[in-house]
């Protein structure tokens, strides 16, 4: 079984600072969603403007 590389720039650190706020919140599988997180908003900034704009309308945030 070999290892693929990906092109990004997330650090492990950014993944690790949202996992531990993550866990404090008590989500289920932080270190899952602190990844997809953390490569949402630095690897796909248009992607996350649209995510927070629909989550803006759906929590009816101003």
């Amino acid at each position: 079984m070999g290892s693929t590389e990906y092109k990004t720039k997330v650090k492990l650190d950014y993944i690790q600072d949202f996992e531990m706020m993550f866990e404090r919140m008590k989500i289920d599988r932080p270190r899952e969603a602190a990844t997809y997180y953390t490569l949402l908003i630095i690897d796909s900034p248009r992607e996350f403007s649209e995510f927070l704009r629909v989550a803006e309308d759906l929590a009816n945030i101003t």
